[in-house]
């Protein structure tokens, strides 16, 4: 999956093994729904107003603030929106994945991770006075079959909960593409505070690329929605 980050990680159904973390015995598998998200800028570069009244950036708010756009955040993402506020960037994306089968910690339709796709973040990313260094990709992730290179990362926050959702927060970490994958299909999620404990591993449910009726077959192309989308007449 050569080319620009984005075009690297395949949205669609994943599932996400965490099969190493003896707490969920048998249920250690899950389905996720990974979906890219782009988020138009432009009209806000270079203001600090963190205010939750503009389109695109609200919406940002609300995707951290788990729907809601004045919901108070964590240094770290604060950080991170007050960066692409500040930056000359016009628009952001962000990969979004959601759980489609939830888990004793977190519930089906929450978003367990976020990465920052576009645009690759500063070596400090907050503008903060002492303001703490992007932390560095990892070079190896720990999944259930052990260490695994990893290839590429992209900056991103994982969901950490206690039992039932209480308290959900923010944790820092990286989305990493692993070394064996060739075609973007393979991915792990490696919570920054946990790097040391095995990472969520990500396959790609492969009948979506295969199957005609679900896939990117080109039979299908011409039921394919516009790029753009069309504006009623």
């Amino acid at each position: 999956c050569g080319g620009q980050a984005p075009t690297c990680v395949r949205s669609g159904m994943y599932i996400g093994d965490y099969s190493h973390n003896s707490q969920y015995g048998l249920y250690g598998n899950e389905a996720l729904l990974l979906q890219r998200r782009t988020f138009d800028l432009g009209p806000l570069v270079g203001r600090s107003d963190l205010s939750a009244d503009d389109g695109d950036f609200a919406a940002l708010r609300a995707l951290f603030g788990r729907g809601q756009a004045n919901e108070p955040l964590s240094t770290p993402v604060l950080d991170l929106l007050q960066w692409l506020r500040l930056g000359s960037a016009s628009h952001c994306t962000m990969l979004i994945g959601r759980k489609v089968t939830g888990d004793m910690h977190v519930p089906m339709g929450a978003a367990t991770f976020v990465a920052l796709l576009e645009p690759p973040p500063p070596a400090v990313l907050g503008v903060r006075l002492n303001a703490p260094p992007t932390p560095p990709v990892p070079t190896v992730a720990m999944t259930r079959g052990g260490e695994e290179r990893v290839v590429r990362g992209w900056l991103g926050f994982g969901t950490l909960a206690f039992p039932g959702f209480g308290n959900p927060q923010w944790d820092p970490g990286w989305l990493v593409q692993l070394e064996d994958d060739a075609d973007g299909r393979r991915f792990a999620f490696v919570w920054g505070s946990r790097q040391g404990d095995s990472a969520n591993m990500l396959t790609q449910v492969v009948a979506q690329s295969t199957a005609v009726f679900v896939g990117e077959d080109d039979r299908m192309r011409p039921y394919w929605p516009p790029a753009t989308p069309q504006t009623p007449e």
